[in-house]
């Protein structure tokens, strides 16, 4: 073999980062993050449509709870006797299931979701068991978590549907709905399955490949977006305090992320100011919540909207070297965007951060504080 051939061997052998799209349709992503000394593994599956059907409200909720107890119901104690433990949430794109760990615990990790993959029996008792589990969630979920999904109902309407559920539709579940809606959702060209930190990216993406490799193909996600109701800012408020929503696209464009860094530059410049967005590739509202009011928080803003988003702006670019250098944010990103739109590509949200001047972010400012003082 000539040097040149050995060098490209090599080279490829070394990859840092590889992205597979296997034959039946289902996504792979590994990087290497240097020094990391752990690892996240992340299995993400895209939501069935842009909007939750209100028979079945919060369905995919309860399936993430039942499917994390694995099929042999020993996740659990499959991780915890190795000092891990998987995590799981569901938001309006994607379910995600993510173990992080020590680097050499990843085989254990990479066999407990093999276990979610594998088929599921569940019985009516478990399905009323586990919609009590979620309405004890619900009850205990917090102020601003509540004005958020009341600012996407009036942003994008009734059918925005917090994919939280209602506990009451889901205690009615049957089986059968269960098991298709399950069935639905793993399949392969709605999942994906992420691992990055301390790994070698080529071994880990062929065994990730591996576990993905045997599911028979099916249709891919729905691209459906939803469509807000209007472009204008949108306020909602509650006993304890107020919220105002920025309808936005997907995660990297650039008013998506200039509305970003304006809710970052609130956080710091407004006592209990609480900004939410879940990163996503379709459209969706960046909130910042306040107490006990946004009308008091805006007349207090007049004037310094430029030194507030040159705050946000630094925060931003720093929010998304983080994203990309941290194993388990990172591994998120990846699981619920590549599992919507395969072609994503981490570097975009750098590329695109970068090109966010200190103008946008002013303006998203000034839309914040005019839409909570109600002008």
């Amino acid at each position: 073999m000539t040097p040149l051939l050995v060098g490209l061997l090599l080279a490829v052998q070394d990859r840092s980062e590889v992205k597979q799209t296997l034959a039946n349709g289902a996504t792979v992503y590994t990087r290497r993050i240097e020094d990391s000394r752990s690892f996240c593994l992340t299995l993400g599956s895209a939501s069935f449509a842009a909007t939750e059907p209100s028979e079945t409200h919060g369905l995919r909720h309860l399936i993430e709870h039942l499917q994390a107890l694995g099929s042999k119901r020993d996740v659990d104690r499959m991780l915890e006797s190795q000092g891990m433990m998987l995590t799981a949430e569901t938001t309006r794109d994607s379910v995600i299931f993510e173990v992080s760990g020590p680097k050499d615990k990843f085989d254990t990790a990479l066999k407990a979701v093999q276990s979610l993959l594998d088929g599921l029996t569940v019985d009516a008792d478990e399905i009323a068991a586990e919609a009590g589990t979620i309405r004890q969630e619900l009850a205990l979920r917090k102020w601003s978590t509540e004005l958020v999904a009341d600012a996407w109902t009036k942003a994008y309407g009734e059918g925005a549907l917090d994919p939280f559920g209602d506990p009451d539709r889901l205690a009615s579940v049957t089986v059968d709905t269960l098991n298709a809606a399950r069935s639905e959702m793993f399949k392969p060209r709605r999942l994906c399955l992420v691992a990055t930190g301390d790994i070698n990216a080529e071994a880990a993406a062929k065994s990730l490949a591996e576990v993905l490799d045997p599911l028979a193909a099916g249709d891919p996600p729905s691209t459906e977006f939803l469509r807000p109701a209007s472009r204008d800012a949108v306020l909602v408020g509650s006993a304890v305090g107020e919220a105002v929503g920025l309808t936005v696209g997907p995660l990297t464009e650039r008013e998506t992320l200039a509305s970003i860094a304006a809710a970052f530059g609130l956080q710091s410049w407004v006592p209990d100011a609480t900004p939410v967005y879940t990163p996503s590739q379709r459209n969706g509202v960046v909130v910042v919540a306040v107490r006990p009011g946004w009308s008091k928080v805006a007349a207090t803003l007049a004037g310094r909207e430029r030194q507030i988003a040159s705050t946000g702006l630094a925060a931003l670019r720093g929010w998304a070297r983080t994203v990309l250098s941290t194993p388990s944010t990172l591994a998120k990103l990846m699981a619920s965007s590549l599992s919507v739109r395969p072609g994503f590509d981490p570097k975009t949200l750098i590329e695109e951060t970068s090109s966010v001047g200190l103008a946008d972010v002013e303006a998203k400012v000034s839309a914040f504080a005019k839409a909570g003082s109600g002008s």
